[in-house]
């Protein structure tokens, strides 16, 4: 990958961690619309742009982020309002776009101080 090339990644990378927070900081409410907007982006993204690591980090935040919040609630330790269980529909995919978001962060960092080291 080339340095431009890398840098529209990394950029494209970055502009979808702040669409997914904006769509669910605007329609956090609306739990039914909510579920279906990130499972179209979900569906993009996992079939057409993720790599292998991406999907695992995926499916495993989107499994254990909301049971472990699920533990949470039952304990009493928060809870959600106006949501058709006890937690919000939507959940599965904030953590797992969370997580993921949060890799390609480190991986950014990382690849920037990598790269800060090898010309010092």
């Amino acid at each position: 990958m080339d340095k431009r090339e890398e840098i529209v990644n990394n950029i494209f990378d970055i502009e979808l961690i702040i669409i997914e927070a904006l769509v669910i900081l605007a329609l956090f409410r609306e739990e039914i619309l909510l579920l279906i907007i990130l499972a179209m982006i979900f569906v993009v993204l996992f079939f057409f742009y993720f790599d292998k690591r991406k999907k695992i980090l995926f499916l495993l935040s989107f499994l254990i982020g909301p049971f472990c919040e699920f533990l949470a609630v039952i304990e009493g330790a928060w809870h959600y309002n106006d949501t058709l269980f006890r937690l919000p529909l939507w959940l599965p995919f904030a953590w797992g776009f969370a997580v993921v978001g949060i890799y390609k962060i480190m991986n950014i960092i990382n690849h920037n101080v990598k790269k800060h080291h090898e010309c010092h």
